[in-house]
C-alpha cells in the first residue's frame, strides 16, 4: 500500500468528524486520527441513538420540517456539536431516521408474514400491531409511519432507491412464500404467486397509509381483513 492509500484508509473503529471536520487541518498536523476504544464506541453509538429517536418522535409529531434542531438535541439530551458530527444536516438526519424506521418496516411484515394471510390459523393470532417494538425501531417502541417513509423516499434519492429495494425484497419473499403454499394445495389454482405477492405488499402497504389518518373513523379491523382474505384465497 502506498503512502498516500495508508493515510487515506480509516478503520471501521475510528473515531471521525462529522461535516465539520477539515481533513486538511488533520494532514498539516500529521497526527493518525485515534482509534475508539469499546467505551467510547458505545457512547457514540448511544449518542447517535437518542438523536435518532428524539427526531424520529418529534418528526411523528411535527413532520420533517418543524421541529428546530436545537429542539431535537434537546429532548435526546445531546449537543448540537454531537449533532454535527453525526448527521451535519437535516436531510441526512431525515434519511437515517426513515431508513432505521424502513427496516423495521420490513421486520415486522416479515415476522407477520404479511398480515398472517398466508399462514395457516394466522386469523387465531394476534395482528402485528403498529406500537409493538421491532428491530430497529425507537425505544417509544413507535417508529415512523409509511406516510412519512414514502415522504422522506420523495426528497431524498438515498432513502427512494432503499425503499424500492425493501418493497423488491419483500415482494421476493412473498412470492417464495406463496408458491410453497401453491405447491401444497393452500392456495387457490388461480392465484398466480407473483401477483399475489405484489396485492399483499400493496395492501399491506396501503392499510398502514389508511390507519395514520384514522383507524377508528374508517372502521378498520386488520383481523377482519385477514379471515376475508384468507376465505377468497382458499381453494
Amino acid at each position: 500500500m502506498s503512502a498516500e492509500q495508508a493515510s487515506n484508509s480509516v478503520s471501521p473503529d475510528t473515531e471521525v468528524g462529522g461535516p465539520a471536520s477539515s481533513e486538511a487541518g488533520s494532514a498539516k498536523s500529521g497526527k493518525r486520527r485515534r482509534r475508539l476504544g469499546p467505551a467510547r464506541a458505545e457512547a457514540k453509538a448511544k449518542t447517535r441513538q437518542a438523536l435518532l429517536d428524539a427526531a424520529e418522535t418529534l418528526f411523528i409529531q411535527e413532520g420533517f420540517d418543524q421541529p428546530g434542531l436545537d429542539v431535537i438535541c434537546s429532548v435526546a439530551g445531546r449537543t448540537r456539536g454531537a449533532y454535527n458530527v453525526h448527521f451535519g444536516s437535516r436531510e441526512h438526519l431525515v434519511a437515517a431516521v426513515a431508513l432505521r424506521a424502513l427496516e423495521a418496516f420490513e421486520a415486522e411484515l416479515m415476522a407477520g408474514e404479511a398480515l398472517g394471510l398466508l399462514s395457516p390459523g394466522a386469523a387465531d393470532r394476534q395482528p402485528v400491531s403498529l406500537s409493538r417494538p421491532a428491530a430497529g425501531a425507537p425505544e417509544s417502541g413507535r417508529r415512523l409511519p409509511m406516510s412519512l417513509i414514502l415522504h422522506a423516499a420523495a426528497r431524498v434519492p438515498e432513502v427512494r432507491e432503499a425503499v424500492l429495494d425493501t418493497f423488491a425484497r419483500i415482494r421476493r419473499y412473498l412470492g417464495e412464500m406463496a408458491a410453497q403454499k401453491h405447491t401444497a394445495g393452500e392456495l387457490r389454482v388461480d392465484a398466480a404467486p407473483t401477483s399475489l405477492a405484489l396485492a399483499l405488499l400493496a395492501a399491506r402497504v396501503g392499510l398502514e397509509l389508511l390507519e395514520s389518518v384514522g383507524s377508528q373513523r374508517l372502521d378498520i379491523d386488520r383481523r377482519e381483513l385477514s379471515e376475508l382474505l384468507q376465505t377468497l384465497l382458499r381453494p
